[in-house]
């Protein structure tokens, strides 16, 4: 069987975490018989617009004739990515889209991230062909609305569930790290930013009642540009509670193996990779009420508190503290939500049902789309609009990109949740849900919809 080769761009090294991590899954998984994948990699940062960098990739991409390239991310290396696609002359282009860097709550007024996300990013999503978001809320992102008609669907993150942690391992990990038995140990994986929350999970410590004869150990576990702050709020920490700044750690399942609670504080979040790690270890949780973490919770495994909110996340961290059965049925309770929904499994099977979709649909012809309004960002008094993107597009040898009509078929979008989702707010007509449990993203308007609708064109005109 001829298999159709799909590129996979990423920034980061195979082996770390967050979206390459979920390559790694996906290129050593069984769709690999249907799918020849090659990875391209962008294992630094590109350090400005790098146009060596595109053209090497690009390079890559063109020795390998693929059908479809996935670009994982949106931003300096999304852009990057796509752009090298461009440029090979690839003819699908999809963008998974994991965050923006307009959800940063820190340091979003700085140029360069200005540039990214009021630039870059517009630009990734115009060049893309196609685009998939990893969690239903991320599906109402601002910076998706200008092209909201590439979106073809969210395939969200899985893990491996794993079960061989043992008792010995456990005891190990805790003496290494001075933990004894009767005390309670919180971790929290996640880079040392201050949108991932680590300082109000250190002051929510000191609104804690403190154990009878045990101390709360706080496991840190990543780095990253904010350390300094974060090791400083450690710092003033009380002395009835510890905290442990790991840094970046190989032996993640052994530490979620040692603790008791997995706490998830940040300010925003997509879909975290961490946080369905933690739940796959039957690790109870508490994190904030934000993006793909709502989601996940809602089918059981942990408790949601506002961001940003210090006093709510510690009297939820106190139920926990004090209650070792509610510990072990909550985190029961995680470990069966992803392996209900979020498994490696789940995640290979909806993207597989997105590749074939969007390889099979130049030969049906049954994917319409209409006409996008005209994106356009202001910069320095400047308007980067489709005559730029038509000039960049024009060096490039790939067609542009023109889905064929059914007749009396029209795609449009629905943000709702499938399960309460009864009519479209943008059609007002009954919506096909493309996947159970998911957003109808994108549904079809019935034939009599499609005539309606042209009907009140023609008597406007």
């Amino acid at each position: 069987m001829n298999r159709q080769r799909i590129v996979q761009h990423s920034f980061g090294s195979i082996g770390s975490g967050g979206p390459i991590g979920a390559l790694a899954r996906v290129m050593n998984s069984q769709i690999t018989g249907e799918f020849e994948f090659r990875h391209v990699a962008q294992p630094a940062a590109a350090g400005g617009v790098n146009l060596r960098l595109v053209r090497r990739m690009a390079r890559q991409m063109r020795d390998f004739h693929p059908h479809l390239a996935h670009i994982r991310g949106l931003g300096n290396e999304g852009f990057h990515g796509v752009l090298a696609a461009r440029l090979a002359g690839v003819p699908r282009i999809l963008v998974s889209v994991h965050g923006s860097v307009r959800d940063l709550v820190h340091g979003r007024g700085s140029t360069r991230r200005a540039l990214v996300g009021w630039v870059l990013e517009p630009l990734t999503l115009r060049l893309a062909t196609h685009v998939v978001t990893v969690c239903e809320d991320a599906l109402d992102k601002p910076v998706l609305a200008p092209v909201w008609r590439k979106v073809v669907g969210v395939v969200p993150n899985g893990v491996e569930v794993v079960r061989s942690s043992t008792a010995d391992q456990r005891r190990r990990v805790r003496r290494e790290l001075n933990i004894q038995p009767h005390d309670v140990a919180l971790i929290c994986v996640g880079r040392l930013v201050l949108d991932k929350g680590q300082v109000d999970l250190l002051a929510a410590l000191d609104g804690l009642t403190p154990l009878p004869g045990a101390i709360v150990h706080v496991l840190l576990v990543g780095d990253g540009p904010d350390r300094a702050p974060i090791a400083r709020a450690a710092a003033s920490v009380s002395s009835s509670n510890r905290v442990h700044l790991l840094g970046q750690r190989d032996d993640v399942p052994a530490l979620l193996a040692a603790a008791d609670v997995a706490v998830f504080p940040t300010l925003h979040e997509n879909l975290s990779n961490a946080l369905l790690e933690a739940m796959a270890a039957a690790l109870p949780i508490v994190a904030t009420r934000v993006g793909g973490n709502t989601e996940v919770l809602r089918n059981g495994g942990g408790v949601l508190v506002p961001p940003g909110d210090p006093f709510a996340l510690a009297a939820a961290l106190q139920t926990l503290i004090v209650d070792a059965e509610l510990r072990t049925v909550v985190g029961q309770a995680a470990r069966a939500t992803v392996e209900n929904g979020y498994t490696t499994g789940h995640m290979v099977a909806r993207l597989a049902q997105v590749y074939r979709a969007i390889l099979a649909a130049d030969r049906r012809g049954s994917v319409a789309r209409g006409p996008e309004p005209e994106p356009r960002v202001l910069l320095l008094g400047f308007t980067i609009n489709d005559k730029v993107l038509s000039a960049i597009a024009a060096i490039s040898p790939a067609p542009p990109f023109k889905p064929t009509t059914s007749p009396g078929t029209s795609w449009e979008r629905c943000n709702r949740p499938a399960p309460r989702c009864r009519s479209c707010r943008f059609c007002r007509y009954p919506t096909t849900p493309n996947t159970p449990g998911f957003s109808c993203v994108p549904h079809v308007f019935t034939t009599r919809a499609s005539a309606r609708m042209a009907a009140a064109s023609a008597s406007s005109t």
